[in-house]
């Protein structure tokens, strides 16, 4: 070494070259067929992660960029359903409908029978109808079931009938089906027993 120094080589140096040449290389392909190779076998898999990766992204920025728009709707949403809710009776409201609609038709002067039917239940909605026989003038007739579709709370006339009053062309007789509604709030489940601790 210290001929190669002074400027000499020798075969030792050529020898002692060649090795350090060949211990890279080795190292190299070493590196290549053990790191390198294994490494290009996972790039399709690293791939496809990464696809995955970018497309769940890119769904997380349109969402973020419309979430406002999302609140906003769903501030608009409740309002809706507060308002709709404070328009259908509860339970204990519905016994009074009746005293009220008697009272509204005898403001109008209208000789007027009430009938509950029997309700019905569609998911968490119950319909509950009136059978309504209203008989007095045609023009108070009108204004009583003008006054029933303003009413406060939801109520829809369907079957509606109206004809003069047999032996009587000043009086008039309405039948129709009243109905209101309301929500069935889901029954909460027992709670379960508390787990026996170890």
């Amino acid at each position: 070494m210290k001929d190669f120094l002074s400027g000499t080589v020798t075969p030792r140096d050529w020898f002692f070259t060649v090795g350090i040449v060949g211990t890279a290389g080795g190292i190299r392909a070493l590196f290549f067929v053990v790191v390198h190779q294994a490494q290009i076998e996972r790039l399709p898999e690293i791939q496809e992660k990464d696809e995955i990766l970018v497309k769940d992204l890119q769904e997380a920025r349109k969402i973020a960029a419309s979430i406002d728009d999302l609140r906003s709707r769903m501030q608009k949403i409740e309002q809706l359903v507060t308002v709709f809710e404070e328009r259908l009776p509860s339970q204990h409201e519905l016994a009074s409908l009746l005293v009220e609609f008697e009272s509204m038709a005898s403001d109008q002067g209208l000789d007027v029978e009430l009938n509950s039917l029997t309700p019905s239940r569609d998911g968490r909605k119950e319909t509950i109808p009136y059978r309504i026989i209203a008989r007095g003038p045609f023009h108070q007739i009108m204004t009583f079931i003008n006054q029933l579709e303003r009413y406060r709370r939801y109520l829809k006339i369907t079957d509606l009938q109206i004809e003069p009053v047999k032996g009587n062309y000043v009086n008039s007789q309405a039948e129709f089906t009243l109905n209101t509604y309301r929500f069935i709030k889901p029954e909460k489940k027992p709670a379960a027993a508390g787990k026996k601790s170890a």
